[in-house]
């Protein structure tokens, strides 16, 4: 997003207004060719931050197509109208009662532009299938509480499963951001995306569905 402060303006000028506006979408151009974002799938959002003349809060709305003349600046300042009466329940579309200055001054404080790079939906690509060995992803052991027994439990990395491989609980299937328990009478296969599956063989006492607890280290 790249932003052009406007100096709190009470009124605009709207050849000014629109080179601020030419200048900020040009920033959100570099800013998207520099990651790779191609010209058809970009798009870009104007926006103008608005505020009653004393408030120290903007309301933001979107700015109308096309140059930034008076007729759009209207339009923009109708829009903080009715976004304010929207938020706050008020607005000063009209003279304020007592009023010699007419109705409440409009500041334009900023102007944005954000840009969007448009992405595809990602397909899914099989993984190679692997041997069914196991072992090669085993780091260790854990010993782990089960319905009040002790298990040693095989640790396994998930980074190495691939595939093809099957594994029956109890067992642990560690990785980055997460740790997998699979309970006593629960199995898992790794499936041709690599997503790890797992299932349930049969019923399980409640006790047992229940998150393993790991022993505290001594």
């Amino acid at each position: 997003m790249a932003e052009a402060p406007l100096r709190f303006r009470i009124g605009i000028d709207t050849g000014g207004t629109f080179t601020d506006v030419v200048a900020v979408e040009s920033r959100a151009r570099e800013a998207l060719a520099r990651e790779g974002v191609h010209d058809a799938a970009r798009r870009f959002v104007r926006l103008a931050d608005l505020r009653y003349f004393g408030q120290a809060w903007e309301v933001t709305v979107e700015l109308p197509p096309g140059d930034i003349d008076a007729g759009r600046a209207a339009e923009t300042v109708e829009r903080f109208h009715a976004a304010h009466e929207q938020r706050y329940g008020y607005s000063y579309r009209g003279p304020r009662p007592g009023s010699a200055v007419g109705r409440q001054a409009v500041e334009w404080v900023n102007l944005r532009v954000v840009g969007i790079g448009l992405a595809g939906r990602p397909s899914p690509h099989p993984h190679p299938a692997g041997d069914g060995r196991t072992e090669r992803a085993r780091t260790g052991t854990r010993d782990v509480v089960f319905d009040g027994r002790e298990v040693e439990c095989p640790v396994y990395d998930r980074a190495r499963l691939l595939p093809g491989d099957r594994l029956a609980g109890p067992a642990i299937v560690e990785e980055f951001g997460a740790t997998t328990v699979i309970l006593p009478g629960q199995r898992i296969e790794v499936d041709r995306f690599a997503n790890v599956v797992l299932t349930r063989a049969g019923g399980l006492p409640a006790a047992t569905r229940a998150a393993a607890r790991r022993r505290p280290a001594s």
